[in-house]
């Protein structure tokens, strides 16, 4: 098995693919942490398939979502907002994009997918 690295303090042009009997040794606990991750299946690929129109209710979010507390970020009013947003368009099976004049409202789709996976069956 072969693992490809990011290195810390390197850019993503400096990747590598490495053997894990080398990394093994010095990422234990990064191994460790991605098959954890990895078992709770909170990624697409592995969680349930909603069809359009039999998608959980929205719930409007007052606060920033545990996920994005816990790791110490913070979201903006406007990124609230703008999540709440984005979440009940999927809860309604409905397409939207995101955007203003500024190039800001991305900074807040990217919570999205992490707040659908980490808090629905």
């Amino acid at each position: 098995m072969e693992y490809f690295c990011k290195w810390h303090n390197l850019n993503y042009d400096h990747c590598t693919w490495e053997l894990q009997k080398d990394i093994n040794p010095i990422a234990k606990d990064q191994i460790a942490a991605y098959r954890k991750r990895e078992a709770e299946a909170k990624f697409p690929y592995k969680s349930v398939s909603y069809n359009k129109n039999g998608r959980p209710t929205f719930h409007r979010m007052l606060k920033d979502p545990d996920y994005i507390v816990e790791t110490g970020g913070e979201l903006k009013d406007f990124q609230l907002t703008g999540l709440n947003w984005l979440a009940f368009l999927w809860s309604k099976g409905e397409n939207g994009i995101l955007a203003d004049e500024m190039g800001l409202g991305k900074v807040c789709a990217f919570p999205l997918p992490s707040l659908l996976f980490s808090h629905l069956p």
